[in-house]
């Protein structure tokens, strides 16, 4: 098992971000992917992906109509999901209703 990584300061995340020729490269994952068969921007990728190797996962969480957290990377549901519209003016439940 690797070295647990433990973060305590602004300094020391900034030294853990800073490129250092002598340890591995930090891959970052844009919307947590792309991985074939895995949705964008889903706790599922993110998971599978950080099984494969350390990983920094970039996300973007959105606000329902009804104040619910919410992984989406557009402001709108047209580009991955069957919904149209915004995320914030739909409900939770109405959400759950549409197919990625």
């Amino acid at each position: 098992m690797g070295k647990r990584i433990q973060l305590t300061t602004v300094e020391d995340l900034y030294q853990f971000l800073t490129y250092d020729d002598n340890r591995y490269p930090l891959v970052s994952l844009h919307r947590g992917g792309p991985t074939s068969g895995y949705p964008e921007n889903a706790l599922e990728t993110f998971a599978y992906n950080a099984g494969l190797q350390p990983v920094i996962v970039e996300c973007d969480v959105r606000l329902s109509k009804d104040s619910a957290l919410v992984l989406m990377h557009d402001n709108t549901l047209n580009r991955t999901t069957t919904g149209r519209g915004s995320v914030s003016e739909r409900t939770l439940a109405e959400l759950k209703n549409y197919v990625c």
